[in-house]
């Protein structure tokens, strides 16, 4: 049995949702964007089994930055430092900073962050102290699923997600809408509809052999970026 919605038609909900805003107004490719961000969210949140992976770094001494092998990195859960056992913790760039004061130490790395991406969106990470030599640190990443494009006649084919989350993707994908086009209202309200849908479709799979992993918590409560 096919699924009720492709990406076409998920692409003309979120234009109706968002008022019917011309082209002109709030382009497809806009649409899209929102539509893969919003999936991208709820398939890091429900369904982490299917898009873990690894991508390994090998330091080199006197160099912080690197480059991740990778362009489809979700995200980052933690990095292992496997020459030396260390599971390396992570800091924000500010932090990164406040330690190191202009004078960047040289040893065995205990610390990171994102420090930026390159042009071809690979992501850059920083690495603290600077590696004083040559050590395999393996990152524990999710990986982006296949994007939702609208030509996908047959969404099944590449939505990972199960299906009654479809609305929850749709919902936040109109909350981006509202909110670019200047309405906190109605973004507020797309993305308490995208909670409330959240919460029916996590019970109903969490009873499903198709979605046996699922969430720990509320999806909602997992998303905090799109509050």
């Amino acid at each position: 049995m096919s699924r009720l919605v492709n990406g076409s038609d998920m692409l003309d909900m979120v234009r109706d949702m968002c008022g019917g805003e011309t082209e002109s107004v709030l382009t497809r490719e806009r649409i899209l964007i929102y539509i893969n961000q919003s999936y991208y969210e709820v398939a890091a949140a429900t369904r982490s089994d299917l898009l873990g992976g690894t991508t390994t770094v090998t330091t080199s001494s006197g160099t912080a930055e690197y480059t991740l092998s990778s362009d489809d990195v979700l995200k980052i859960n933690d990095f292992v430092d496997e020459t030396n056992n260390i599971l390396l913790e992570e800091i924000s760039e500010t932090q990164y900073h406040e330690y190191t004061q202009g004078n960047p130490q040289t040893g065995t790395p205990v610390y990171w962050f994102i420090s930026g991406a390159d042009t071809s969106g690979k992501w850059k990470v920083t690495f603290w102290p600077t590696p004083a030599g040559t050590y395999t640190i393996v990152g524990h990443i999710l990986s982006k699923p296949i994007s939702i494009n609208a030509d996908n006649a047959d969404v099944p084919s590449v939505l990972i997600t199960h299906e009654l989350y479809d609305d929850s993707i749709i919902y936040r994908a109109a909350a981006r809408g509202w909110a670019m086009l200047g309405d906190t209202k109605k973004a507020r309200e797309y993305r308490n509809l995208a909670r409330d849908n959240d919460s029916v479709a996590g019970k109903v799979a969490r009873n499903t052999s198709e979605v046996r992993q699922t969430m720990v918590s509320p999806i909602g409560k997992a998303l905090r970026s799109v509050r």
